[in-house]
Formats: C-alpha cells, sequence, structure tokens
C-alpha cells in the first residue's frame, strides 16, 4: 500500500510538472513569433542604414559631391531669377520711357505698337483709367525725341542720296544726256545692259534713273534706229506695235509695192501728151 502511495505521488507531480512546462511553451509562443515579425524591419533598417564605407549617402555617391550638386543647383536658380527680374526690369523701363536721361546717350527706340496702346489707354483723361476699359484706346503715340530722331534721319539720308546722284553724274560716260537728268540711264549707277532702250527712243521711256538699259543721245538716234532695222522682229508676223523699231516683211512689201506705184504714176505722166508742157509752163 506503502509503494502504491508513492508511485501516485510521482505521477501526479509529473503531470504538475508537464502542465506547468506546457503553460511556460504556450506563454512563450507569441513572443517568439512578434519577434520573427519583427526581423524583416530590423533587417530593412539594417540594409536602409548607411555602410560605413558609403559615406552616409544612400544613392551610393558621397555626402560631399551631394553637396556640392546642390549647391550648384542653388547658384542656378539664383542666377536664373537674378536674370528674370534684370529683364522684368528692362521691359518695364521700355514701357514706361526713361525718366531721366544723360544727354548725350541715343535717344530710345519708338514703342512698340501694343505697349504704345497699353501706356495710351492708362494716360487716357490725364491720367485717369477710361470709363471702360478696352473699347477707348488712343492712337499710339511716340515720343518728341523719337520724332526728331526719325526726322533728322530722313534729311540726312535725303543729302546722302543727293550726294552720291550728284557724284555719279559727274562721273557717268559722256554718252549720258546730263541735260535731260530726267531720261539719263543708270545716272545713280548699278546694273547696265548694253542694248539700247527702245522706249527711249520712242520717248516713252518711263523707268528714268532706273532703267537699266543704255539712253543714247539724240544726235545718235538715228544711228541707233537704222541699226535696229536691218534686224528682223524676234515676234516676226505676230508684232503688231506700229512703234517697233526692228525690220517687217510687211514692211519691205508695202515699200516695194509703194515704190512700184509711184514709178508707174512718174512714167504714166511723161507719156501723156502735154505733161512736158504744162511742166514747163510758170
Amino acid at each position: 500500500m506503502a509503494e502504491t502511495a508513492d508511485g501516485s505521488s510521482a505521477t501526479a507531480a509529473k503531470v504538475m510538472q508537464d502542465e506547468a512546462a506546457d503553460k511556460a511553451a504556450a506563454h512563450d509562443e507569441p513572443a517568439r513569433s512578434s519577434s520573427k515579425a519583427d526581423e524583416p524591419a530590423e533587417l530593412r533598417s539594417k540594409e536602409l542604414a548607411p555602410a560605413p564605407d558609403s559615406g552616409g549617402d544612400l544613392d551610393g555617391h558621397p555626402a560631399e559631391v551631394q553637396g556640392d550638386e546642390d549647391q550648384e543647383a542653388r547658384k542656378r536658380v539664383r542666377l536664373l531669377q537674378e536674370q528674370q527680374r534684370l529683364q522684368q526690369r528692362m521691359r518695364q523701363r521700355i514701357c514706361q520711357g526713361p525718366a531721366s536721361e544723360d544727354a548725350t546717350a541715343p535717344p530710345c527706340p519708338p514703342l512698340l505698337p501694343m505697349q504704345a496702346q497699353q501706356n495710351a489707354g492708362h494716360a487716357a483723361f490725364d491720367g485717369l483709367p477710361a470709363a471702360i476699359p478696352g473699347l477707348f484706346r488712343e492712337a499710339p503715340r511716340m515720343d518728341p525725341r523719337d520724332v526728331q530722331v526719325w526726322a533728322d534721319f530722313r534729311s540726312a539720308f535725303k543729302k546722302y542720296m543727293l550726294q552720291l546722284s550728284e557724284e555719279a553724274l559727274q562721273q557717268s560716260l559722256p554718252q549720258v544726256d546730263l541735260r535731260r537728268m530726267r531720261f539719263s540711264a543708270n545716272a545713280l549707277g548699278g546694273l547696265v545692259s548694253g542694248q539700247v532702250c527702245m522706249n527711249y527712243l520712242n520717248n516713252s521711256c518711263r523707268r528714268g534713273l532706273r532703267c537699266i538699259d543704255r539712253h543714247p543721245p539724240r544726235s545718235q538716234w538715228a544711228r541707233c534706229r537704222s541699226e535696229l532695222k536691218r534686224k528682223p522682229c524676234p515676234m516676226g508676223d505676230q508684232c503688231f506695235l506700229p512703234s517697233c523699231l526692228y525690220f517687217h516683211l510687211t514692211e519691205g512689201q508695202d515699200s516695194a509695192a509703194h515704190q512700184a506705184e509711184m514709178e508707174g504714176i512718174a512714167s504714166a505722166d511723161q507719156r501723156r501728151p502735154g505733161s512736158a508742157a504744162q511742166h514747163a509752163d510758170p
């Protein structure tokens, strides 16, 4: 009986130990699972953590190089901003006009049409804005200094062209008729062709100084016309110009027929009785 009691007590103690071990195992399982779940995050943090050799840069570049690039980018941004400010100031200065300028400095060019209209719209009614903006617009006005500059330029350019024309006339060829400047060819110099101006020989040249053909003096007109009459007309029988200076076959036929007719009339007059007496009597 004593042995049976000792065996039962040993079994009960063993069962109690097993239950305690099971409870301890059940209590340790969630901790292990949580630690396993936290392992990837820790690994990621370790992977993302900068290595001691990388210098603390995530992209693999040294921190000093990245800092230099950032400084250069900031400098470029500052330069662009300064350029934009300068351009804006220049636009404002051109639109508003220089308030105070040096007297020796050249005047500003005329305002652009849109800028002038905007300034005119703002300056309507002695500085007061128009009642209905956009409908009332004054004509673009130029600065009086700009108007004077353009007037001086036109007068100087006209004098320059007159001086050039006088020098060209003095150095022109002798066959140019200086007495008739309106019909003188190439008085200002430029392109010159070797042929004679047909319209000039017919007193119908309208180009005057701009004509590139040669304008001979009137003393050479007869010789020029006779030389042209020796050449056939390029248009042939299709030429219907009464003032054409070239030779035409119809003109030759008409002249031959007219000459034969005149010879026949003269011979008939000679054959008539008393024609000689009639011509002889006063």
